[in-house]
């Protein structure tokens, strides 16, 4: 293969663009990434008698890791890819992990050849799917802290929490400390209150 022949390949490819919030700034990061589809579109445009292998490298409970092996045209290896997935990760994962980690695997598999490549090995999947699995860690946490603090909003004797997280500018990790030692402070006051009695 050809430098010029992958670059041809290369600028052939629409890559999509994936936005994402920094969590620290606030700000709307961008970035673009192709597709696994296009890597394997560009990858038989180069070696059209090549090979895409793919293996289960370990399977166990619920946890993937998936080797995928790229040969030329002649059978000569011209790079691997590792993923590993988890099927409690997200949504999708739920019923297809095992097809997640394979794309993911021949993505960066074909990344490591130079295909698709804009200025990461990542692929647009495997961006998305990181980015699917930490909005579900930060749901998971959300949810876990919306809980916490209704059960102690609650124990505070606390009438609306709805209306009172609105007023406190709803639950985030900047806030919930706050909120937390607060509710703490009235559930301990008033059982203060009720020994004096």
């Amino acid at each position: 293969m050809k430098y010029e022949d992958l670059q041809k390949v290369n600028d052939r490819l629409s890559p999509i663009l994936i936005e994402r919030k920094d969590k620290k700034t606030g700000q709307t990061l961008s970035k673009e990434y192709n597709t696994v589809d296009q890597r394997i579109s560009g990858f038989r445009e180069l070696f059209p008698d090549g090979a895409i292998v793919t293996e289960i490298v370990s399977h166990d409970n619920g946890v993937v890791l998936m080797k995928a092996t790229a040969y030329d045209d002649n059978g000569k290896i011209l790079a691997t890819g590792h993923a590993l997935e988890k099927e409690s990760a997200s949504y999708i994962n739920q019923t297809s992990y095992i097809e997640n980690c394979e794309t993911s695997a021949i993505g960066r598999c074909l990344g490591i050849i130079g295909i698709g490549l804009t200025d990461a090995v990542a692929s647009a999947e495997e961006i998305k799917g990181q980015i699917d699995a930490e909005q579900k860690r930060t749901d998971d946490n959300i949810n876990g802290t919306y809980d916490e603090l209704k059960d102690l909003y609650d124990k505070a004797g606390g009438k609306d929490f709805n209306k009172w997280v609105k007023e406190c500018g709803g639950i985030s990790p900047e806030t919930y400390p706050k909120m937390k030692a607060k509710l703490l402070k009235q559930i301990t006051d008033t059982a203060e209150k009720g020994d004096k009695k």
